[in-house]
């Protein structure tokens, strides 16, 4: 196995790593904005304050669509971390086959 191939291999894994993590990362952080404001909204609704409603609504949405944009970029980082395990794999198969 070529040492430019592994270290390309390794860099890869190591930068979706790392971005997988923050994605995770912020992920948890609007899930706890998401359960806040939609507490709010819960309590708003209960006591009848409709303009309130409506502007929590929005943000419930904004917070929602931004985890959902985080969750689909983790999915994405994850698939790569696969792939890249995976060619290490093949990788180091093709160098370990016995010369015939």
């Amino acid at each position: 196995m070529s040492s430019a191939n592994v270290m390309q291999l390794a860099k890869r894994l190591d930068h979706s790593e790392i971005y997988f993590k923050k994605a995770c990362l912020q992920i948890v952080m609007l899930n706890e904005k998401l359960y806040s404001a939609s507490r709010r909204y819960r309590m708003a609704h209960a006591s009848g304050r409709r303009s309130s409603r409506y502007s929590l609504r929005l943000r419930l949405a904004a917070i929602e669509g931004l985890r959902n944009g985080y969750f689909e970029y983790a999915m994405i980082k994850a698939q790569e971390m696969l792939q890249v395990r995976r060619d290490e794999d093949e990788e180091g198969d093709r160098y370990d086959m016995p010369a015939q």
